[in-house]
């Protein structure tokens, strides 16, 4: 697997976490698991291609932390 490959995968499971994550509880617990893969998605982000690859959104605002 080459670098973009696992990037790639990277944003999918965070994506997919974070969709799950919405049907849960505002534990501190889960309000900082996505706190931290929603930071996860905005450090992908400041690759020069990602939005190539997809991540051209307002991360914050399709998974708000509030």
């Amino acid at each position: 697997m080459n670098a973009v490959e696992t990037l790639l995968l990277i944003i999918r499971n965070c994506e997919e976490c974070l969709k799950k994550l919405e049907a849960m509880d505002d534990s501190e617990f889960v309000v900082g698991k996505r706190h931290a893969y929603v930071e996860c998605l905005e450090i992908i982000q400041n690759w020069a291609e990602a939005k190539l690859v997809g991540l051209d959104y307002d991360i914050e605002k399709r998974y708000p932390l509030t």
